[in-house]
């Protein structure tokens, strides 16, 4: 199963998310981490980017792909530094997680969630530690940045399938998480993406 198989097991009635979620869970379990960075994007990722930006950033932004880890790392902390884009997805999740809790179990969606967020997290560290080690980057921080944005992103977009949002840019996001890239976040009003 993949992230459109469990998208699709998601649209049914109330109650579905929760299936979907444990879906999810072993979806991620088989994700091949950061296996197509610094590749060049296939059409189906190509298509995930713009959903994205057309959804939470800026339809018609341009899309560039980050050339190394290390840039990936400098890119990373630029789109970070104000802290708005963590307050951005905290409320995000937060109206994301009270549509959810309407259809769903709110005890169950939360040991979902959890399970989701830290399978993604410890997966995806697991794939950067190795793919970062064999690039010779000395920054092992980078392995754990990129294993969060994972773990983030598994989460809202859990928290989006869960609420019958299969369309949200989270979802989105981790299409291209699931496709082996790291979608860095914008800078200057360009999408990165390694």
């Amino acid at each position: 199963m993949n992230l459109a198989d469990v998208v699709a097991g998601a649209r049914g009635s109330p109650g579905e998310g929760l299936r979907a979620l444990d879906a999810l869970a072993r979806a991620i379990s088989r994700t091949r981490w950061f296996s197509a960075a610094g590749r060049p994007l296939s059409p189906a990722s190509l298509a995930a980017a713009n959903a994205v930006l057309e959804g939470v950033m800026a339809a018609g932004a341009e899309i560039r792909q980050a050339d190394s880890w290390s840039r990936s790392r400098r890119l990373y902390d630029r789109h970070h530094e104000d802290g708005a884009i963590a307050a951005e997805f905290v409320m995000e999740c937060r109206n994301l997680r009270q549509w959810a809790e309407a259809r769903n179990s709110a005890d169950l969606l939360q040991a979902l969630l959890a399970d989701v967020r830290s399978l993604a997290y410890d997966t995806a560290h697991g794939a950067a530690a190795g793919a970062t080690l064999l690039a010779g980057v000395r920054d092992r921080d980078v392995a754990r940045l990129a294993a969060s944005e994972a773990g983030d992103t598994a989460l809202g977009a859990g928290l989006a399938i869960a609420a019958g949002a299969t369309d949200h840019p989270f979802v989105h996001l981790l299409a291209l998480l699931e496709a082996g890239h790291w979608p860095i976040g914008t800078v200057d009003g360009v999408f990165w993406i390694f």
